[in-house]
């Protein structure tokens, strides 16, 4: 087959070089075409655990990681010490590790990592999420008074050391709980009850009375108030009064005071006897009364006379 004389030329061996050229790169080419989220695309993948470990932002990584860890621990151990709420001080090592790590990255300016990443959570973007997380710990903290259970605020990890007045209230506590689980368990009368139990009753009450009175914003350890809250429903829900135990003093003195005042004047009649006393009369009544007597003797009528 002889082919045209057009196909003989130079121009032809050229133009055919260079469709063969364009296809091989064409097919070659061909494995990375893909639709929309429809075909595999082949080449080498991008693994995030496969990236280096010295890029800027990875010690941030970690650094959120932690974050999240602390705050999580936190937030449970706050739900699960809400009732009876006692996560002032059964949660304070678990607050005070995740603070910390807020005033670090507060703090801290001289490490430039710490800079990178204060940037990264602070002013990267309108909205926070690391800001409003230690916010939101912040405020549950704050909204409980949990720092008036302790010498000094908590501002990182470390010893937290519990103020005496929350010792002191505290055993008072338990004996309180002590007297009313035994008196129970003794007796189905609640007038028992609350004739054991006042005196420890009494101690629990006016002391966190005194507490709440030399407190100078008004705010006691949510802890403490609390419990005084329920000990007082509970001691409410026996029947029992701490008004009507306070008041029988003064019912007391009011019946003794009576009953004196009674004895005085029923003594005071039997005993004292009446004074016999004459009438001083004056010297010109006297006087008159003997000119009045003459003159009537004087002047009497004849026939009284005659008879």
């Amino acid at each position: 087959m002889q082919l045209p004389s057009l196909a003989r030329t130079p121009c032809f061996y050229v133009c055919a070089v260079a469709w063969v050229i364009s296809q091989g790169a064409l097919a070659s080419e061909a494995p990375f075409t893909t639709s929309l989220l429809s075909e595999q695309i082949f080449g080498p993948s991008l693994n995030m655990d496969d990236m280096p470990d010295d890029r800027p932002w990875e010690n941030c990584t970690n650094l959120l990681q932690t974050i999240a860890e602390v705050t999580s621990r936190f937030e449970q151990c706050a739900l699960m010490k809400a009732q009876p709420f006692t996560m002032c001080v059964n949660c304070a090592t678990l607050y005070g590790n995740a603070i910390g790590i807020f005033y670090q990255l507060e703090t801290n300016t001289t490490d430039p990592a710490m800079r990178l990443c204060q940037d990264q959570f602070f002013s990267s973007s309108k909205v926070s999420v690391v800001d409003k997380t230690f916010k939101h710990i912040q405020d549950l903290w704050k909204s409980a008074s949990c720092d008036g259970c302790f010498q000094h605020p908590i501002k990182g990890n470390g010893t937290h050391v519990v103020r005496n007045e929350t010792i002191m209230f505290n055993e008072k506590l338990l004996l309180m709980n002590k007297c009313i689980n035994q008196s129970e368990a003794k007796s189905k009368n609640l007038t028992d009850l609350c004739i054991i139990c006042e005196q420890p009753y009494r101690d629990l009450n006016t002391f966190y009375s005194g507490l709440v009175q030399h407190s100078k914003d008004g705010n006691i350890c949510f802890d403490m108030v609390d419990a005084m809250n329920a000990t007082r429903f509970l001691w409410s829900s026996h029947l029992c009064s701490i008004h009507h135990y306070q008041n029988t003093p003064a019912f007391v003195v009011a019946g003794v005071v009576g009953l004196l005042v009674t004895l005085f004047y029923a003594g005071a009649g039997t005993i004292i006897t009446p004074l016999n006393t004459e009438l001083v009369q004056p010297k010109r009544l006297l006087r008159r009364r003997s000119r009045y007597g003459s003159a009537s003797s004087g002047s009497c009528s004849p026939r009284l006379a005659s008879s």
